[in-house]
């Protein structure tokens, strides 16, 4: 995942630029997933118990653990290099937004989101039926941006 990265960086600028709130809304739940994944067992991310882990505290130790150092606390730097990252990334940013509609569409694109991931596994197990409801889950979800963004885009007569 990592080694595709570079080639994402010129598409993700363009997906920015013409529909902010839904590449925001992506960017949000994605992130936030590897963190959470990241903090608790990285390799077992797709079992879908992240946020379980993540909310009992079953985490794994950090690379402090090697010289005895063991705990959560220890993970405040990579969390504070996250914050640091973000807080640089939204500094530089240009950004064009048109409140309600990138709003809506931010919403519908995180919700549409964490509904997916979190349900993709167990769909996936139900074979045709299971794949077929995923994939319309997700195909009603950029209908309903699409048209959130055509909707509001027409200018208002007064």
């Amino acid at each position: 995942m990592i080694a595709t990265l570079p080639f994402l960086a010129v598409p993700l600028a363009v997906a920015l630029r013409a529909f902010p709130g839904a590449t925001l809304g992506l960017i949000v739940g994605g992130g936030a997933f590897m963190v959470a994944a990241t903090l608790t067992h990285p390799l077992e991310a797709l079992d879908g118990h992240v946020i379980h882990r993540l909310v009992t505290g079953h985490w794994i130790d950090s690379i402090t653990a090697g010289v005895g150092l063991r705990g959560s606390i220890w993970d405040v730097p990579f969390l504070i290099a996250i914050g640091v990252a973000a807080a640089a990334a939204i500094a530089v940013t240009p950004w064009r937004f048109v409140v309600r509609r990138d709003l809506f569409a931010f919403l519908v694109a995180l919700c549409a989101w964490v509904v997916v991931s979190n349900t993709i596994d167990d769909l996936s197990r139900d074979g045709w039926h299971g794949e077929a409801t995923g994939i319309a889950a997700t195909v009603f979800s950029a209908a309903l941006i699409a048209a959130g963004y055509r909707l509001q885009a027409r200018p208002r007569l007064r």
